[in-house]
């Protein structure tokens, strides 16, 4: 039954529009209230409270994506420079990371060619 409701509603990213996509939330809360199952009590109050914000996580196209990948980059670094004596090095380490990571910017000369 939880497998079913899962995949039901890995069908929500085949809807569009607000007022479809808040309809489909709604059915599916309905049967995930009606599956009675345990384990879902408490998605059902996270739901109820952040429901404005999940029907705008299908709407938009924005993802904290890349801000979560450099987090993570950041860990994995300070895991394995556990013991660096120096605060300062370690410090470089992440902007030289962060520049790594950064997208590139145009070039100004493309800039001109365009003109």
């Amino acid at each position: 039954m939880a497998y079913n409701l899962k995949l039901r509603f890995g069908w929500l990213k085949r809807t569009y529009g607000k007022d479809k996509i808040d309809n489909y939330i709604s059915h599916w809360l309905e049967r995930v209230r009606a599956s009675k199952l345990d384990e879902f009590s408490h998605l059902l109050k996270t739901f109820n409270t952040w429901r404005t914000p999940v029907v705008n996580a299908f709407l938009l196209p924005f993802s904290n994506g890349f801000t979560e990948g450099c987090n993570n980059k950041i860990k994995v670094l300070k895991r394995i420079s556990y013991g660096l004596r120096n605060f300062e090095r370690f410090r470089v380490r992440i902007l030289i990371l962060g520049a790594k990571m950064a997208p590139v910017a145009k070039k100004a000369t493309d800039a001109k060619k365009c003109a």
